[in-house]
């Protein structure tokens, strides 16, 4: 059992190398014979023009034309046909001739030149012959009155043939006839016959010589380590937990052979460490949502299918987005949104969240832990950005604020579109709230908002935290009203000392104001703006005290500073 395996093992190496070296014999065979091929019809057809054209220059156009009609031979007729013998005999072309069509089918021929001892048929004056697809470049020729810059082989009875053609023109320039040189590709086929099975050879030995040494090679390096380990494996399944192997390499094999040494002390603790390990991993890969859902992979996902689970959600967005990126073509846009990703999103995924969706400026994510984390990835964003500011990284983006909003609770999660295009959603009244409040953190300049939803999830929210109550909001959809924390721990220094000084007078404030005590909550205000003139969630309040304070009927008035 234990020779099968390594045999096997040996040969799955030696049939991968053999399929490798077949192919690349295969491509280079093919690449040489097409390159040789290629450059040796160039030069034939090079020659053959040359040929053809020499012989063109001693004959007349109208003087063809002539012979084609009368089909008689004179003196002038056999002082040409002499001349294109010779040039056909020290040339070496296989045939030369002159023919003119006489009808889409059928030509006659008007000279066949032959050399010392030619034992070929030799056409004679006025004879006809076809005029079919042989003839395919002689007819190109002359349609177009230029001779043919191509050689295509053509299989006769004589075997593979290349022509080439140059036309013949009267005294019009029309052509009337053409001149054809032929000649066999039997020396180009020997040729490369010879020159490829002797490549073939070649690349034979050398393979086989490289195909022994890496054998060798991988018996030596990759084989004998693992048929080591094998066997360290087997003695530790059956129970000897404390077996060692040696290592003799640092490599992927030797770093192998130390973990297991490793492993094989407590490989009970190990083997459920790994199992908890992977369940958590599988929680937040960005699958989740198909795990959500119960499927175990998406070729699962159906349209339409939904759950109602306990998520948090956070919401991003960058403030001012519009006005930033006015100036801005496309790719400074992305390379600034991508920047600001690159930051954010890993911080996201090291508190097991998942980004589900970017928007105009922003980004969404949800989180399945059920606590804090969606609040903590709001802070270290924060905490991010300030230490990247601080230090010089964010050349550019020295007045980049980014506006985060958080809540949780039971959400619709779900699979809409079409078949041919699925997204997953989010749906909850609380993922209307958050997306209110991202968009309107900008007026309070309040960094992170969070739902008082969210602060009821979240243990012992007070001692872990530092936030100030900004207030309620009303939502007109169910007529209720939710209440909203300012969290100020991502703000910069110097802004988190004031609103931590200013925390009861403001919270004073606002409980003052949440039950009509305006002028009340208008000292509360003024106190916090003595200190903080900047605090635009105090402004607003102090607005809205002034012009409530001293009305005697408040029945009519609202105390959330939010609807939507």
């Amino acid at each position: 059992m234990k020779n099968r395996r390594i045999i096997s093992l040996r040969a799955k190496f030696a049939a991968l190398f053999f399929l490798f070296a077949v192919v690349i014999m295969c491509s280079v065979s093919i690449v040489t014979y097409r390159s040789y091929r290629n450059a040796m019809m160039e030069r034939y057809a090079k020659e053959a023009v040359t040929i053809a054209k020499l012989a063109a220059s001693y004959l007349d156009g109208d003087e063809m034309v002539r012979y084609s009609i009368t089909r008689k031979k004179d003196a002038e007729y056999e002082r040409l046909a002499k001349t294109l013998d010779n040039i056909k005999e020290e040339s070496g072309v296989l045939y030369l001739y002159v023919v003119k069509p006489v009808s889409e089918d059928s030509t006659v021929y008007l000279f066949d030149a032959s050399s010392k001892n030619e034992t070929n048929y030799i056409a004679s004056l006025g004879e006809r012959g076809d005029w079919d697809d042989n003839f395919k470049l002689a007819k190109e020729a002359m349609k177009t009155g230029e001779p043919n810059r191509e050689l295509e082989p053509t299989k006769t009875q004589l075997g593979y043939l290349a022509s080439a053609y140059v036309p013949i023109k009267d005294h019009t320039g029309t052509p009337v006839a053409v001149v054809g040189v032929d000649f066999t590709m039997g020396e180009i086929q020997t040729f490369l016959k010879y020159s490829i099975k002797n490549l073939l050879l070649l690349m034979a030995a050398m393979i086989t010589g490289c195909f022994l040494l890496l054998l060798l090679l991988v018996n030596k390096s990759i084989i004998s380590p693992i048929r080591i380990l094998k066997n360290g494996v087997e003695k530790m399944a059956e129970g000897d937990l404390g077996v060692q192997v040696p290592i003799h390499s640092r490599d992927e094999i030797g770093e192998i052979s130390e973990v297991f040494n490793r492993m094989s002390f407590n490989i009970g603790s190990h083997i459920q460490e790994m199992t908890e390990l992977n369940e958590g991993y599988y929680k937040f890969v960005p699958s989740v949502i198909f795990q959500l859902l119960g499927k175990n992979n998406i070729r699962e996902i159906r349209l339409g299918d939904n759950c109602s689970v306990s998520l948090e959600i956070l919401r991003m967005q960058i403030n001012r987005f519009e006005e930033k990126t006015r100036r801005m073509d496309a790719e400074q846009i992305f390379g600034f949104l991508n920047r600001i990703y690159q930051l954010s999103v890993p911080i996201i995924i090291d508190n097991k969240g998942v980004v589900d969706s970017y928007f105009n400026g922003g980004l969404s994510a949800i989180y399945t832990s059920g606590d804090k984390s969606a609040l903590d990835s709001a802070i270290s964003i924060c905490q991010k950005l300030n230490e990247e500011k601080n230090a010089g990284r964010l050349a550019g983006f020295k007045d980049l604020e980014l506006a985060f909003a958080v809540s949780g609770g039971e959400q619709m999660v779900g699979i809409v579109g079409h078949d041919k295009r699925l997204s997953e959603v989010t749906l909850s009244e609380q993922m209307s709230v958050i997306d209110h409040l991202r968009k309107s953190a900008w007026k309070y300049k309040a960094r992170i908002l969070v739902t008082g939803t969210a602060v009821s999830r979240i243990p012992d929210f007070e001692n872990r935290y530092h936030a100030r109550i900004l207030g309620l909001i009303h939502v007109s959809a169910t007529d209720s009203l939710e209440k909203i924390y300012d969290v100020y721990d991502g703000d910069e220094e110097a802004v988190r000392e004031i609103k931590e000084r200013t925390k009861n007078d403001f919270e004073t404030g606002v409980r003052h104001f949440m039950a009509k005590r305006f002028y009340e909550a208008r000292r509360a205000f003024v106190e916090v703006l003595k200190v903080s003139q900047g605090d635009y969630a105090a402004r607003e309040y102090l607005f809205l005290c002034n012009q409530y304070y001293k009305r005697e009927d408040t029945s009519d008035i609202n105390v959330y500073i939010e609807e939507f």
